[in-house]
């Protein structure tokens, strides 16, 4: 999850998921490197008795690469990094607010790091949503995408220009804030681009206001037209 952006065991029922698990059915990510690929073969073993244990597990080349140090990872230094989590949102909202000041400079995407891809994890909107023929779709409102930042933003306000919808584009914080109507009422929601790994970008939309069920159908129909962009798993 937190190398990839999605879960390596993806299915619409359980029954599915289970059967894909106790096979260990699942694919890399293209970026994915041979040592990373070579450990989660060797964790992603349904058998216990093959599956390598922690203490393997630190003695492969991939964990060995970033020098890791216990030491590292003591209770100040997890505060530390949650410090610096926190000022990268407000760094991004400030940069919001200055509006057109500084306009000229290169801004990036907001990276998104582990912590934050755990927290999203833990989000996801497990709501139900069944179509008028009872067929389940996906709950959660994001998606991947290997295009370049600048035209994610450019084909979601394509497509969103092209409904009507009000929208106002962020260049510089990679975000996008809508306003639509729908038939039960006003709906609001943000779409955003985090980088998640290089030539990676992670496409997440939020609800802000509005009926959940039409914030979904809404999500859905941009959706199906964004298929040029958006990565396949």
């Amino acid at each position: 999850m937190l190398l990839a952006g999605f879960l390596p065991f993806d299915e619409p029922s359980m029954s599915a998921l289970f059967r894909k698990i106790i096979k260990a059915e699942f694919s890399y990510p293209s970026w994915f490197s041979a040592s990373v690929k070579d450990l989660l073969n060797k964790i992603l073993v349904p058998s216990p008795e093959k599956r390598f244990t922690m203490a393997q597990i630190k003695e492969t080349e991939w964990f060995l690469e970033g020098g890791y140090n216990e030491d590292d990872y003591n209770d100040a230094g997890m505060v530390e990094i949650a410090d610096t989590c926190m000022a990268d949102f407000e760094d991004a909202e400030e940069m919001e607010i200055a509006g057109e000041e500084g306009k000229g400079k290169d801004f990036n995407p907001q990276t998104m790091n582990a912590f934050e891809l755990i927290t999203m994890c833990g989000g996801l909107d497990l709501t139900p949503m069944i179509d008028q023929q009872s067929t389940s779709i996906k709950k959660f409102t994001r998606f991947n995408s290997q295009a370049a930042p600048s035209i994610i933003l450019a084909r979601v306000s394509e497509v969103l220009k092209g409904d009507g919808v009000e929208y106002k584009v962020y260049d510089r914080s990679y975000k996008i804030k809508v306003i639509s109507t729908s038939e039960r009422g006003q709906l609001t929601c943000t779409m955003q681009v985090f980088t998640i790994a290089p030539g990676l970008s992670l496409v997440d939309w939020r609800r802000g206001q509005g009926d959940v069920m039409a914030y979904y159908k809404f999500y859905q129909d941009i959706r199906s037209r964004l298929d040029d962009i958006a990565s396949s798993k």
